[in-house]
């Protein structure tokens, strides 16, 4: 940026110079002409023109400038005194740079205060303004994870302070350095020479090194932005006694160079963006040695150099730093939006009122105060101090008027905050003891909701875990005790293990596992503890524990407790019929233990000892008023017993089961993936269903608006769950507003999907994505830019969309798609007519949401959202609804909840 010395310039050749005595300094037009070119490329840049992608490269001009004209003067002061005035030398930076640096931040502010900043942009201020006071608004960016060109919210009206902080904080150490260095070498460059080289290469590779992950620190610190500085010092040190070239051919191939340093810097500026990874460090390194070749075609008698220094550039150089300053906030209140211009129009609009103000600024406030002709000495200082406590006080004032952060995108951005785990489910199977457990919901409903579970049963009176042969029970007829619908108990529990999906399974029962058993008619009757009935009951009760256990969960075996039951027509008393022997429940605990301690997935519940507890007789009626099933109120103990035995038992699920779930080669040919078997997770009677919002920032909004309205409505649970700038169609890289840059790792969500499933248990996933698969990419293997409606990228998005959908009803969940409104991407950037904003690349987004619901019946459907929310001109949103042209406001996403939540429930709670 232009925050440069006070033309500390070389004189026209000629001037007299000796070896000892540095070259003079006058005024060179050129020097102003790079400025002004400079500023220009930076203008070009944040105007968004096509041909300047790479404008930013202005700011590295002003660096390497900045880096030479300061240590031209730090040279030529100690040359001349043998020290250097460090005050003077500041007092000199902070007349040049603090006013004009200070009227800026208080247009920022008053522009604030009449309403000119949405929300985001006003909570910046907060922080932004006292980084920016305090010249320290780059470490402040890289503190707060500021990213400076992919955000999608508008930028903060000080943006562009960053690096009048990078310079000014280098006008503080560098003077410190220089002139301690030539003080211990005694004039003697060579010591300062080769620790400028060692902190430049240290700086390139430190670049290099943090952009290889964080591209934003390397952009913004000084440290990693040092080199671009020091070149120009270099350079200063390498003219001090010679800055003309009097030999023709020489003063030729320098006029050669400059002009290939100009070619150069455009081909950059129209090819680069803030993302292309050579420009860390070599294309910023390339931008500092053109700028140094043209610093020294500058200072030469060449009909080059009075080309640069052609008066309207050189002018438009005079007056860069107050262009720079003002321009910024002047280009993020004129948008296309709020103006209806475009590009061209717009871009004359801006600057005729920046240039206005810049020349105001540097004609009655930066020049007099610059040259002392205003505000001198401790005056100057008072009055700066007195500012900077003003624009603090207003600033803080400004930004409260601002929604809290936590109620916009910025704050849901940054937001680290997770959903509670779901409750625990707990599904009750077995006999008339197991249906005991639960039967009247006066006693277990709170103790069931005390423990934050979801219970379900599935019960077989008069059924047992063991099925085959014929029971045979004392005075009882075949028919009486081997009931038909024994035959399918087995897979009536599977079907529930598989649609309620349970942590835990609690299998109860026993009596009439251990009845006398015929296997065929040929076989004699068995009893427990013979070697094949044993055997029979223990493999039973292992095919149980595998079937219940296939869904992931723990079987929890209830052990037995004597019984007393009274059989129909046998005229015994209870405790002398065969099958209550108190010896028939220890085999069947027996082989409960033998099949607990074979399986992983299984563990002992001591119910029959919590019985024995609850009094001194073993038989107590008030406990089993008919000697087997248990009482309500001793139900409701032996239940809260229970859940507290197995809480925090968690389902299990196997990743692999799936299949295929990561990326494929877009380019392979493949049929689509099979639907594969599905069974829908059930509601439990009294449970809210968990509805799951995935996908972008867009759909992370989407959820805190629409947990706000379940929890005003308690007719369901919402849960966000967001990968921010990532495409279902996974890999590759992409361009969104203008950059480029490669999807992370993390968007790989073939395992995150997975988990947010596990930890979520939805009963339905609502999936609203969109931008990052429309906007232009290039597929894994391939070097062509695609979009929406190339037949490669709509069947690998078809494919990909598919492999989620999967993934997401793996566990049971339905999945509901929302089509993609219409976007009018970079809207708060002064964007326009962006290729990821056209309408027909949405329209094919949509179509092809329909074409895999098709493909996964009873599982997908597709809520319009689009259709419920573009209620403007040609098909658009309101624009008033959106912050930035993709994201929703606050207020429009409580209309929008309002709409949207009762049809996810409906669709989430269907049978």
């Amino acid at each position: 940026m232009p925050a440069v010395p006070d033309q500390p310039i070389p004189t026209h050749p000629g001037a007299p110079t000796t070896a000892r005595t540095p070259a003079p300094f006058g005024h060179v037009a050129g020097l102003d002409g790079l400025r002004g070119i400079a500023i220009i490329l930076a203008l070009c840049y944040h105007a968004h023109m096509s041909f300047a992608t790479g404008g930013f490269v202005g700011v590295t001009m002003f660096f390497t400038l900045s880096g030479f004209l300061i240590t031209s003067l730090l040279l030529r002061e100690f040359d001349r005194n043998g020290k250097v005035d460090l005050g003077r030398f500041w007092s000199r930076r902070f007349r040049r740079l603090l006013p004009a640096g200070y009227a800026t931040i208080a247009l920022v502010v008053v522009m604030g205060a009449v309403g000119i900043w949405d929300g985001d942009q006003l909570r910046s201020l907060r922080s932004d303004v006292p980084g920016a006071l305090g010249q320290v608004l780059n470490w402040v960016f890289i503190a707060k994870g500021t990213s400076y060109a992919g955000a999608t919210t508008a930028p903060s009206p000080l943006n562009h302070f960053w690096s009048l902080a990078i310079e000014e904080q280098f006008y503080v150490v560098f003077p410190l350095l220089a002139a301690g260095l030539l003080a211990v070498a005694r004039r003697r460059r060579a010591p300062l020479v080769a620790v400028l080289m060692v902190l430049a290469a240290g700086s390139a590779w430190w670049n290099a090194h943090l952009a290889g992950t964080d591209l934003n620190r390397a952009y913004f610190g000084l440290d990693t932005r040092m080199s671009e500085l020091l070149l120009g010092a270099l350079l200063a040190c390498a003219t001090l006694y010679r800055t003309q070239i009097t030999n023709w051919w020489l003063r030729q191939v320098t006029t050669l160079v400059g002009v290939a340093a100009l070619a150069t810097l455009g081909f950059i500026t129209a090819n680069a963006t803030f993302s292309t990874q050579w420009m860390y460090p070599w294309g910023f390194l390339l931008v500092a040695v053109c700028t140094a070749a043209l610093i020294v075609s500058a200072m030469q008698a060449s009909a080059f150099a009075r080309a640069l220094g052609w008066k309207p550039l050189a002018w438009v150089g005079t007056i860069s730093y107050g262009l720079y300053l003002y321009h910024w906030p002047i280009f993020q209140w004129l948008t296309p939006r709020r103006t209806g211009l475009t590009l061209w129009p717009l871009f004359g609009v801006r600057m005729a009122i920046t240039i206005v103000i810049a020349v105001v600024s540097y004609r009655f406030l930066e020049h007099p105060i610059r040259t002392g002709t205003a505000l001198r000495g401790r005056t100057l200082a008072a009055v700066l101090g007195g500012a900077a406590v003003l624009l603090l006080v207003s600033s803080t004032l400004v930004a409260a008027t601002a929604a809290p952060a936590q109620e916009s995108l910025a704050g849901l951005e940054r937001s680290t905050t997770t959903a509670p785990p779901p409750p625990q489910r707990v599904l009750i199977v077995g006999d008339e003891t197991a249906a005991s457990l639960i039967a009247d919901p006066t006693t277990t409903d709170g103790v069931i909701a005390a423990a934050n579970v979801v219970v379900e049963s599935s019960t077989a009176p008069g059924c047992g875990v063991s099925f085959g042969g014929t029971r045979v029970v004392s005075g009882q007829s075949t028919e009486a005790v081997n009931p038909p619908n024994c035959a399918g108990a087995a897979e009536v529990w599977s079907q529930a293990v598989a649609s309620f999906q349970p942590d835990v399974v609690v299998v109860m029962a026993g009596f009439w596992d251990v009845t006398d058993r015929q296997f065929w008619s040929e076989d004699p009757i068995r009893h427990p503890g013979e070697q094949t009935f044993d055997d029979f009951l223990g493999t039973e009760m292992f095919g149980r524990t595998e079937e219940l256990a296939s869904g992931g969960a723990t079987v929890a075996w209830a052990t037995m407790a004597p019984q007393r039951r009274q059989l129909p027509g046998v005229a015994l008393p209870p405790e002398l019929v065969p099958e209550n022997d108190p010896a028939r429940a220890g085999a069947y605990n027996a082989r409960l233990n033998e099949v607990v301690e074979s399986s992983e997935r299984a563990r002992v519940l001591d119910v029959a000892t919590k019985i024995a507890s609850l009094s001194s007789d073993p038989f107590d009626p008030t406990i089993r008023p008919d000697g087997a099933a248990l009482s309500p109120p001793a139900a409701a103990q032996v239940l809260a017993w229970a859940l507290e035995e197995v809480a925090g038992i968690s389902r299990v699920i196997d990743a692999g089961a799936l299949g295929g779930t990561g990326m494929v080669d877009p380019f392979t040919p493949g049929d689509l993936p099979p639907a594969p078997a599905w069974t829908p997770l059930t509601l439990a009677p009294n449970e809210r269903p968990r509805i799951m919002v995935a996908g972008d920032s867009v759909a992370f909004g989407l959820g805190y608006a629409l947990q706000n309205w379940a929890a005003a409505s308690g007719t369901a649970e919402f849960l966000q769950r967001g990968q921010f700038n990532c495409p279902i169609a996974r890999g590759g890289s992409y361009r969104f507003q203008t950059e480029v840059a490669e999807f992370p790792d993390r968007c790989d969500w073939g395992e995150q999907f997975l988990t947010w499933v596990a930890e979520s248990r939805p009963h339905e996933v609502t999936i609203f994505n969109g931008v990052w698969d429309i906007v232009d990419r290039i597929l894994p293997g391939d070097r062509k830019w695609r979009h929406m409606g190339d037949p490669v990228l709509d069947a690998y998005f078809l494919r990909e969309l598919l492999t989620a959908i999967d993934v997401f009803s793996s566990q049971g969940a339905r999945v509901t798609l929302l089509t993609h409104h219409y976007i009018e991407s970079g809207a708060q950037k002064g964007f326009q007519g962006l290729p990821e904003s056209e309408h027909a690349r949405v329209d094919r987004y949509n179509e092809l949401l329909h074409e895999a619901a098709a493909l996964r019946p009873g599982v997908v459907s597709v809520v319009d959202f689009a259709a419920g929310v573009q209620t403007g001109p040609n098909g658009m949103v309101d624009p008033a609804n959106l912050t930035d042209g993709l994201h929703f406001t606050d207020e429009a996403l409580v209309g929008v909840s309002e709409w949207l939540g009762p049809q996810l429930v409906e669709l989430a709670s269907r049978p």
